[in-house]
């Protein structure tokens, strides 16, 4: 499930979650104040971009809230 998290009009940062956390996740963004939105679902994993500019991937270790970059993506 693909969580799209709206915080204003300019910004909208998209979450790529495993099936079957998606309960998990939404609850902990609810939590932090944030409101998630579904925006599709993918079955496969592949880079991804925002306004042809390349998104870094990430991991967020929702127990302990903390987030790691793993790499941008390739251009």
């Amino acid at each position: 499930m693909t969580v799209a998290l709206a915080s204003n009009e300019e910004y909208m940062p998209i979450i790529a979650v495993k099936p079957g956390y998606e309960e998990l996740v939404a609850e902990m963004l609810r939590k932090v104040g944030l409101e998630p939105i579904p925006v599709g679902f993918v079955t496969h994993q592949r880079d991804v971009s925002w306004l042809r500019k390349p998104v870094p991937k990430i991991i967020w270790d929702y127990v302990t809230g903390t987030i790691t970059q793993l790499s941008s993506s390739p251009p």
